[in-house]
């Protein structure tokens, strides 16, 4: 063993140990060149690579749009059942936009990609499939090309009132009396239409439902039968049977993307309500639910179908006019009574009652589809005043406050991957 002071300086001796050092740095140093090398080689491409899947991601989306426009302009025609003609069949490239172009399939059937499948809920929906290429779909070139899928489920839910063939519509029974007035005369731009149509019969004035007019002051003006003159048997038309009212009343689909609007409007309820001065409510979407959130059918309990007053004063409006713009949609039984102006849509699942005092009217378009009861929806005014129903194809349209033609159904939007 070396003595202590030779190993004292052994071990504290650093002359020579500048070249190790400087060769592990020199290591060190090569090493992280090379990589800064490699990444400087790949990070352009993946940046390249990032971009194209983006821009092929936003020509999918102009490629859904494009749909929508050739959907709504008719392009696509309104009655389609299957895949729509060329270019809207997927075998056509559509050059969108300098970033690239899509493959667009439009059907009236379902379509599946990448595992997710779109399938129409009724016939007011379309399937669409749009896959979009940046910058464009010729593979196997010296330039990278990237693809992007879009499915979706589109919808035109205001084509639905617009087919109705009347000013009041029911799926039951109707009592008319008072100095009720329901006119689909004035207004025939969406089509001539009956003042009243209904799957039961039709009850006027004081006489019975399935009886002989009796004595009052109503008014039913119709615009089919090409006269001016009121209350003819050929203004209106009874027991047309509950078949004949599927093409314009709501399925449990439309109802659902109905409350999906009204949530985001901020005017989705459940369970009875009672709107007036005291509790005023918004323009728009207005959908009142039952109390179980599910769609009434034939079979639901009394119990759960909510019960809606509307009197006094109970519409925030426009600027203070106090006049209801929208779509009131409930699912169960709707009584309205007191001097107050509606323009839009009134829906009822279950029974309406209209009991109108003063100026007040609704012009639009009232469908009342008694779900659970089988007779009496019912039109009655007070002696001092008088209740009004007046098609407007205009109004019924929501006055802004409803989507025009065709969107993308809420929650039905995926990116499905190859």
């Amino acid at each position: 063993m070396a003595p202590p002071k030779l190993r004292s300086a052994l071990l504290t001796n650093e002359r020579g140990v500048a070249l190790p050092l400087s060769m592990i740095t020199l290591v060190i140093l090569t090493v992280l060149i090379l990589g800064f090398m490699m990444l400087a080689k790949s990070e352009p491409v993946i940046g390249a690579n990032h971009a194209r899947v983006a821009e092929a991601r936003s020509v999918a989306e102009s490629g859904l749009e494009r749909a929508l426009w050739a959907l709504t302009t008719t392009v696509i025609p309104s009655t389609l059942t299957s895949t729509a003609a060329s270019p809207y069949n997927g075998s056509t490239f559509l050059t969108l936009n300098s970033r690239g172009g899509a493959f667009v399939t439009v059907s009236g059937a379902s379509l599946t990609a990448g595992g997710q499948t779109c399938t129409p809920a009724s016939t007011n929906e379309r399937c669409v499939l749009a896959i979009g290429w940046s910058p464009s779909n010729v593979t196997g070139t010296s330039q990278p090309v990237a693809h992007r899928q879009i499915l979706a489920t589109v919808m035109n839910i205001t084509t639905k009132p617009l087919d109705a063939p009347c000013a009041l519509c029911v799926a039951g029974e109707l009592q008319i009396s008072g100095n009720t007035t329901i006119d689909a005369k004035t207004d025939t731009s969406c089509g001539n239409k009956y003042a009243t149509y209904t799957s039961g019969c039709t009850a006027l004035g004081s006489g019975s439902c399935g009886g002989s007019p009796g004595g009052g002051s109503y008014n039913l003006k119709g615009g089919v039968d090409g006269n001016t003159t009121a209350n003819e048997s050929t203004d209106y038309q009874q027991n047309q049977g509950t078949a004949s009212f599927a093409p314009f009343t709501f399925t449990s689909s439309d109802l659902n993307s109905l409350k999906a609007l009204a949530k985001a409007n901020g005017t989705y309820f459940q369970g009875s309500q009672s709107f007036n001065s005291s509790n005023k409510v918004a323009n728009g979407i207005v959908f009142v639910d039952t109390v179980s959130g599910s769609n009434p059918t034939s079979s639901t309990s009394s119990s759960d179908l909510p019960s809606v007053s509307i009197n006094g004063n109970p519409f925030l409006g426009t600027a203070g006019n106090g006049i209801f713009q929208g779509w009131l949609i409930v699912n169960g039984s709707l009584a309205i009574s007191g001097n107050m102006e509606i323009k839009g849509l009134v829906y009822s699942a279950n029974d309406f009652s209209y009991n109108g005092t003063g100026t007040g009217a609704i012009s639009g378009l009232v469908i009342s589809q008694n779900i659970l009861d089988a007779s009496a929806t019912s039109i009655d005014t007070s002696t001092a005043g008088n209740s009004a129903i007046t098609l407007s194809c205009d109004d019924v349209k929501g006055g802004g406050y409803v989507p025009q033609g065709w969107y993308v159904k809420p929650g039905s939007y995926f990116e499905p991957h190859d």
